[in-house]
């Protein structure tokens, strides 16, 4: 664990963002300040929406391979027409940053968001890794980060390295990992750290403990692999083949 250690003994004193404002720079016509109030107002039409038709005002699209399961229920703001106001500005149908989708939690259907630039960038960098395993006949790996995922030669394929900006505390910044595929995730577990050295949660060893990110925030864990405790520290697990 003293890896990990030494990623959160740098960061400024946690605050739990409400809003996606502190993430990055942006432009007030998102009314990223707003946020909360979005996400309040679409749970109450959707909400509705279920009281009325039993059912859920999502997608029906496919699901893409390798989504989370954070990831999966995306918000058809078609549906909830007579149900809603207006489409929030912050929407991807507005040309907002942010996908709604609703997540199974606390015996309830909440609704959260998925950070497209996130999802956004790592599709860039997938790319980039896909390239040079094409021209190299190898992944570009520099060192297990545990079993079956990798950490990036980000110099190897001529980038500088890159993190993602947490959405979950203010000044952290989250390493992005690969696994024995070459597929790219955001890699989430100094935020797990973070918690369970604050004792914010109780462990679990059964637990996706994902799920500790999604009690406390609007924002869903996007483009991440499972994360589990094993003999006391969270660790990354591997996707199930087929």
């Amino acid at each position: 664990m003293n890896r990990w250690m030494k990623v959160l003994s740098g960061c400024i004193p946690v605050l739990l963002l409400l809003t996606g404002g502190c993430m990055y720079p942006d432009d007030k016509r998102q009314q990223l300040d707003r946020l909360p109030e979005h996400v309040a107002m679409v749970q109450s039409a959707a909400d509705q929406f279920w009281e009325q038709n039993k059912r859920f005002p999502i997608k029906e699209a496919p699901v893409q391979a390798g989504t989370s399961p954070y990831e999966r229920y995306v918000i058809d703001f078609s549906k909830l027409e007579g149900y809603i106001g207006q489409i929030p500005p912050s929407s991807f149908e507005k040309g907002g940053h942010f996908l709604y989708v609703l997540v199974a939690l606390e015996d309830r259907m909440q609704v959260k968001l998925v950070d497209l630039r996130v999802t956004d960038r790592l599709r860039d960098l997938q790319v980039a890794v896909d390239g040079y395993r094409e021209k190299r006949k190898r992944l570009p790996a520099a060192e297990s980060v545990g079993e079956g995922f990798y950490s990036i030669d980000f110099q190897g394929m001529g980038l500088e390295e890159e993190t993602i900006p947490s959405p979950y505390t203010v000044g952290l910044s989250l390493p992005l990992v690969m696994d024995r595929q070459g597929k790219l995730y955001v890699d989430y577990r100094p935020e797990i750290l973070r918690m369970m050295q604050e004792g914010k949660r109780k462990k679990d060893q059964a637990e996706d403990l994902r799920k500790w990110l999604l009690r406390d925030s609007l924002f869903v864990p996007a483009r991440s692999p499972e994360i589990r405790l094993e003999d006391g520290e969270p660790v990354l697990v591997e996707e199930e083949a087929g």
